[in-house]
């Protein structure tokens, strides 16, 4: 596949898309390559193009395969195998390339990168995050744009499942307007983490907003771990089987609400 066909088949617009940046009705966005706090980049999808008019920002006229380098901090070759990616392009020892239509699916843990990208550019999904007391620049966090093509989890701040090699395997949307919330189709891995083998004590927590908001806080006991249930019924079979591997575990604090799901909750895990 030549540059001159990845530039035809890949649109500006899928590349802004693949990391999460969205424009406003005026075709601009703040630009990902300085601390722009205004849209100053522009977008033009009659050339596939996005040029930056901030005089403090080193960067200017970009194509798609130059905004893929920029973003990835790679050299030509691999930003040239990253849009062919995008096309859709599955490399062959043939003498020739097969394309298929459907975009190459990223792994889970490809995602979240470009969700955390994502949210550092989208003011909207901050301020939620800093109205649950969530520090999102401390946390493992991200955001997924209303206009991604994939209709899973749009407009949801976006938490990684992690399984007990620390991999992220599955994630979890919670929206930032109303309080709809996502998991992927066939949701495995636990949050934030699978609990270390010399943890005493560990907090179980009802929601996985309630388990971030107490990451960041210095709880004054020794050898802890947090970790979320899926709701007042999301005591699952993983979260017991890393139980059962705490050898040196002493005490189980649940930290539910305190209404009746809560208490009934409590009542069905105190086996555990």
């Amino acid at each position: 596949m030549t540059i001159a066909q990845i530039k035809n088949q890949l649109s500006i617009q899928t590349v802004l898309n693949h990391y999460g940046l969205s424009t406003n009705k005026n075709k601009m966005l703040c630009c990902p390559f300085h601390g722009d706090r205004k849209a100053s980049m522009r977008v033009y999808p009659e050339t596939n193009t996005v040029y930056c008019f901030a005089g403090s920002c080193e960067i200017n006229n970009l194509d798609q395969i130059d905004f893929i380098l920029k973003m990835e901090k790679s050299n030509k070759h691999e930003a040239i195998e990253k849009a062919k990616s995008l096309c859709g392009v599955i490399p062959t020892t043939k003498t020739y390339t097969t394309t298929y239509p459907t975009m190459p699916k990223l792994t889970p843990s490809e995602l979240f990168k470009t969700y955390q990208k994502s949210l550092h550019h989208h003011k909207l999904s901050q301020q939620y995050c800093e109205a649950r007391c969530l520090p999102w620049r401390l946390l493992e966090v991200g955001y997924k744009s209303r206009k991604a093509a994939d209709k899973w989890g749009r407009g949801c701040i976006i938490f990684p499942l992690q399984n007990a090699k620390g991999e992220i395997v599955s994630l979890y949307g919670r929206g930032i307007t109303g309080s709809s919330h996502f998991y992927q189709s066939g949701r495995s891995g636990l949050y934030p983490n699978y609990p270390g083998i010399k943890t005493k004590i560990l907090i179980l927590c009802e929601s996985i907003i309630d388990t971030a908001t107490l990451q960041t806080l210095e709880l004054p006991l020794e050898n802890y771990a947090l970790l979320s249930l899926y709701g007042t019924n999301g005591l699952t079979p993983e979260h017991l089987e890393a139980i059962k591997q705490l050898k040196n575990l002493q005490e189980i604090i649940y930290a539910l609400d305190g209404d009746e799901a809560g208490h009934q909750a409590i009542a069905t895990c105190g086996g555990c």
